[in-house]
């Protein structure tokens, strides 16, 4: 299935598994091989759409957010901001910026509440 995951790796059942739900993302090279990225860093945004996949969320729209137009999925990330979920820098949600361990856990253990 991808060319940087081997089937036999320990954490292939469970990276075939989010990837097939949705809940993250991988990517078709032009030569048609399929690619998972495992040592490329989460974006705040790839952890924004996981988080609202598997959380239940009501949008609404009350913060503003300076760089929402630079947000692939901007009603996602006006949704869980507005919920407290994600908090600003700055005014920023720098979708691009890497998350740390520390804002995975966070993002999840608020949604499990």
């Amino acid at each position: 299935m991808f060319e940087d995951v081997h089937w036999n790796d320990d954490g292939f059942d469970a990276i075939e598994t989010a990837v097939f739900g949705g809940y993250i993302g991988w990517e078709k090279s032009t030569d048609g091989l399929e690619y998972f990225y495992p040592d490329r860093p989460v974006t705040r945004e790839e952890l924004a759409k996981t988080v609202f996949l598997i959380g239940d969320f009501t949008p609404s729209a009350n913060t503003d957010i300076a760089d929402i137009g630079t947000c692939e999925e901007p009603r996602i990330v006006q949704t869980l901001v507005d919920q407290g979920i994600f908090t600003l820098e700055q005014g920023n949600f720098n979708p691009k910026r890497a998350v740390t361990n520390n804002e995975i856990l966070t993002a999840l253990q608020m949604v499990a509440d």
